[in-house]
């Protein structure tokens, strides 16, 4: 299955949320940028009074590397699209924009964080996502989508599912 013309199928919106669920590594790596892009528009809220959009990632839904970092949004900017990534360590935390290109290159993705130390000593710190981290990403972003785009039906899916358990 190409979750590339699944996502936007007229399928339940609640089958798709548990395909998506069940998408392997390789299968969410697959998600092309075109894709996304598309979902950002679709989904996402306007940025300011300019015709660049965000789709905003649910605080239930955001994941990360398990680590010191989680998304945030995915933002198309004059049509291009960036990932805003929340890194925290010890004493900073920051949001930052990360090219989509370079964030979800073949291999791990090495994120550098300059900042200054207590002391004021500028200090670098780093951030890793492996390619496991990056799936979970994409999932993220697959789920905010439909769960965005079709909230109403799954609201009233999850309504009809809890009045059959009380029967």
């Amino acid at each position: 299955m190409d979750i590339n013309d699944f996502i936007f199928s007229r399928t339940q919106s609640q089958k798709k949320v548990d395909i998506i669920k069940s998408l392997s590594c390789d299968e969410l790596l697959a998600v092309k940028e075109a894709t996304i892009k598309r979902m950002v528009k679709e989904a996402g809220r306007k940025i300011g009074r300019t015709r660049d959009r965000e789709l905003y990632i649910s605080s239930e839904r955001r994941e990360g590397n398990a680590w010191n970092s989680t998304i945030e949004s995915v933002d198309v900017v004059k049509n291009k699209i960036y990932i805003n990534l929340y890194v925290q360590y010890s004493n900073t935390d920051s949001t930052l924009c990360e090219d989509y290109d370079e964030f979800f290159a073949n291999g791990s993705y090495r994120g550098e964080l300059h900042r200054t130390d207590r002391y004021g000593n500028p200090r670098t710190y780093y951030f890793i996502y492996s390619r496991e981290a990056k799936a979970t990403v994409v999932k993220a972003i697959l789920l905010e989508y439909v769960f965005t785009k079709y909230a109403e039906k799954l609201k009233i899916q999850d309504y009809v599912e809890n009045n059959k358990n009380d029967a």
